[in-house]
């Protein structure tokens, strides 16, 4: 960090004679060294512009041409419109073809009339 300022003042120096030339030009050769550049980058900016105008134009083509397409497409396929609604399942049949009948004959929760007239006679 000692030498950082002497590192700038010696690149700085050495700019400035990189700059200075021995050969001197005359008003002419600098306007027609200035005419050539100003030619040159003219030039490559039309090809630039004109490369640039061609790709968009291209991707403009190609965007219209794919929705054509795309148009072409949906219009040679019919809609198949809504589907329509599945059958009914059939029912199925159970495997048991007995009638359903109770498990018991009567209420288990309901006391028996019998056993309760024979326990107030005191027979069982």
């Amino acid at each position: 960090m000692k030498h950082l300022p002497w590192v700038i003042v010696m690149l700085l120096t050495l700019s400035q004679v990189a700059c200075i030339s021995d050969q001197e030009y005359s008003g002419e050769e600098v306007e027609a060294l200035m005419q050539a550049e100003l030619q040159r980058r003219l030039t490559n900016f039309r090809a630039v512009r004109s490369q640039r105008c061609y790709d968009e134009m291209l991707k403009e083509a190609i965007r219209q041409a794919d929705s054509i397409m795309v148009v072409r497409a949906r219009e040679a396929v019919p809609n198949p419109g809504r589907p329509g609604r599945p059958e009914r399942p059939q029912q199925r049949q159970a495997k048991d073809s007995l009638p359903v009948k109770p498990l018991f004959e009567r209420d288990s929760l309901l006391p028996d009339s019998t056993a309760v007239a024979a326990d107030s006679t005191g027979r069982q």
